[in-house]
C-alpha cells in the first residue's frame, strides 16, 4: 500500500476509509483488500496500514487517532464528520450500536455524557481527562465530556486560519475542534455544550438545564477577570465574566426572567 490508512485502495487517506477501515477492525483474518478482483488473494495487512499511533497493534485507538486528525474531507481535516462517520459506520457493520459509545467488545470504556443522550460523533467532545500528547498520540480521553473538556477546549483557542501563523498555533491541540471549520474558539465550546451536551449555554453545572442556581453562581462570579472558567460563568469565552455572560445566560432561560434576571 502507497498510503497508510488507504483501505479502500482509492489513493486517496480521506473519510470514506473509514467504513473499510471499521470493517478490517472487526475481522482482520479475513478482510480483503478492494482492489482484489484486480490482483486475486491480494490481502491488507490491517495491523501495518492502520497502525497509525505506531504502536504494534491496530485497535479502537487508531481508529480514534484517524477520526481526530487524519481522515480528511474534500481535502480538509474535519474531525467531527470523522468521529460521526466512525460511530454510523460501525452501527451499519453491528447493528446496534456506535463506536465509540455501545460496543465494548472493541472500546474498552463507552464514552459517556455528563448530561445529554450520546449520538454519533459525540465521542469528539472528549479530549482530555488524561495526559494529553499533542499530535502523535491524542489520547488525552477519559472516556466522559465534561467541564474537564470544555476548559481543555478554552485553553486551545487561536486567532486566524490554521497554519496562517505558526506563532499562534505551534503550542494549540487542533483535536479542541468541535465543529470540523478547522478553528477553535467558542464555537466550539458552544458545540460541546449545545450539541454534544444537549443543554444551552448558561447551564454552568451541566446538570441538563438553566435555572436560578446557575444564574446566581454567575452573578456572584461577576466581575471575575483573566482565566474565570465556564463553571465561573465565562460564557462568551473571553476569559471574563461580565453582564454579557449574565445576557447570554439569561436569552437561554426564559423561565429566570423577572426571578433571578435582570
Amino acid at each position: 500500500m502507497k498510503i497508510q490508512g488507504d483501505f479502500n485502495v482509492d489513493g486517496d487517506r480521506d473519510l470514506d476509509d473509514i467504513a473499510p477501515m471499521l470493517a478490517a477492525l472487526q475481522n482482520p483474518r479475513t478482510f480483503e483488500s478492494a482492489d482484489a478482483a484486480i490482483n486475486p488473494g491480494n490481502y491488507i495487512i490491517p495491523e501495518i496500514l492502520g497502525d497509525f499511533d505506531s504502536d504494534g497493534n491496530f485497535n479502537h485507538l487508531d481508529v480514534r487517532y484517524y477520526a481526530d486528525g487524519l481522515a480528511l474531507d474534500a481535502g480538509s481535516l474535519n474531525r467531527k464528520q470523522g468521529f460521526v462517520e466512525a460511530d454510523t459506520e460501525w452501527a451499519a457493520l453491528t447493528s446496534p450500536g456506535n463506536f465509540f459509545f455501545t460496543d465494548t467488545t472493541k472500546v474498552p470504556s463507552a464514552t459517556t455524557l455528563i448530561t445529554g443522550t450520546y449520538a454519533a460523533g459525540d465521542a469528539r467532545g472528549d479530549v482530555a481527562g488524561n495526559t494529553v500528547l499533542r499530535g502523535a498520540q491524542p489520547r488525552g480521553q477519559d472516556y466522559v465530556v465534561n467541564h474537564t473538556d470544555i476548559e481543555y477546549v478554552r485553553a486551545n483557542f487561536y486567532s486566524g486560519a490554521w497554519g496562517s501563523n505558526l506563532d499562534n498555533h505551534f503550542d494549540k491541540d487542533l483535536s479542541a475542534d468541535m465543529n470540523g471549520d478547522m478553528v477553535v474558539d467558542n464555537a466550539d465550546v458552544v458545540e460541546i455544550v449545545e450539541n454534544i451536551l444537549d443543554t444551552q449555554m448558561g447551564d454552568l453545572d451541566l446538570n441538563g438545564t438553566i435555572d436560578c442556581g446557575d444564574l446566581t453562581t454567575l452573578g456572584v462570579n461577576i466581575g471575575l477577570a483573566s482565566g474565570a472558567t465556564y463553571a465561573q460563568g465565562d460564557l462568551d469565552g473571553d476569559g471574563n465574566v461580565d453582564n454579557d455572560d449574565m445576557a447570554i445566560a439569561c436569552a437561554n432561560c426564559p423561565t429566570c426572567s423577572g426571578t433571578c434576571c435582570p
